[in-house]
């Protein structure tokens, strides 16, 4: 009887001493777990645009300043399905925000849903998500930045000749608000305006200025909702002889079409600021995770003209 007492005594003395070890191993993965980053998804467009490699890198730079770990998820490709894939990739992998620009909002439902339940925040960048999960947005005033175009295209052309516009994606909120600010506006002047949808395809966009250009001499302008269009709309025109006939303007602010103006090929691009809404829609999911609600819902960043009178100060 002694004995199996202290057989018990043993046991007993055991257990503690693996509760203890367990004890201490929990609060050491617990202080881990305090002490790690955390991660911040990113995905835009396909990484080869201009605009989203700016913005990426707005992305990257804060996150690294931040101390949180920056997570690139876009695409090879522009195309939604593929946003979608890597986003879900990241929502299950268990990322703690996500920084974003859609490629199509129509396609992001479900991914929002699933963010949503894991209480992943969203910040949306450069086109809006009319989704609860998406708690914040930057962006560029499109349209009020279009009619500035607008307007700029009407003052070099005196509203003599047609407007060639190359739009982007039907149903795309920045396309569409681009489109309308500048045919509105040179309409409104007495300007014929022919519109042309290319999907954002650089292919589409010089077949569709090629054709137009052959088939009407009295098209004066072109204006391209997105700076890769423009840069495709100067490489028709050039193959035509007729750059030198034309206004060509832009929409963004890519250093490709910084170097086109400066040689004289392109008039003008409305720039947009994608590195710094990089910026700021990182330094706002900072506040998310200390539990701040003071901030806008949405903040609208202004757009400029950009021509050779003041392109110097853009160029890298």
């Amino acid at each position: 009887m002694k004995r199996f007492g202290s057989i018990i005594l043993v046991l007993m003395v055991c257990s503690l001493f693996v509760c203890s070890l367990a004890f201490a191993a929990g609060g050491k993965e617990g202080s881990e777990a305090e002490g790690k980053k955390k991660v911040i998804a990113y995905t835009g467009f396909a990484q080869t645009l201009p605009f989203f490699i700016a913005l990426g890198k707005g992305v990257e730079d804060k996150c690294n300043e931040l101390g949180f770990e920056f997570l690139n998820v876009s695409p090879a490709e522009s195309k939604p399905e593929l946003q979608v894939q890597g986003l879900d990739n990241a929502i299950i992998k268990g990322v703690d925000g996500i920084v974003m620009s859609p490629i199509d909002a129509r396609a992001l439902g479900n991914t929002f849903d699933m963010a949503m339940k894991k209480g992943i925040p969203i910040i949306v960048i450069d086109a809006p998500v009319d989704h609860p999960a998406a708690v914040a947005f930057f962006g560029t005033d499109n349209l009020a930045a279009a009619q500035g175009a607008g307007r700029y295209i009407v003052e070099k052309t005196q509203a003599k000749g047609d407007l060639l516009l190359l739009g982007g994606q039907i149903g795309h909120p920045n396309g569409d608000k681009r489109l309308k600010g500048v045919k509105d506006t040179c309409e409104a002047a007495g300007m014929k305006v022919i519109v042309r949808p290319t999907d954002w395809d650089t292919a589409k966009a010089m077949q569709f200025a090629q054709d137009e250009l052959q088939h009407d001499p009295n098209i004066s302008a072109i204006f391209s909702c997105w700076d890769p269009g423009a840069l495709a709309a100067k490489q028709a025109a050039k193959t035509l002889g007729l750059l030198d006939k034309l206004i060509i303007v832009g929409f963004d602010g890519d250093q490709s079409v910084y170097r086109a103006i400066k040689a004289g090929e392109i008039t003008a691009t409305a720039r947009q600021q994608p590195y710094l809404m990089g910026q700021e829609g990182t330094e706002m999911m900072a506040k998310i995770f200390e539990g701040r609600t003071d901030f806008p819902k949405e903040t609208l960043v202004p757009g400029e003209m950009v021509d050779i009178t003041n392109v110097d100060k853009y160029l890298e």
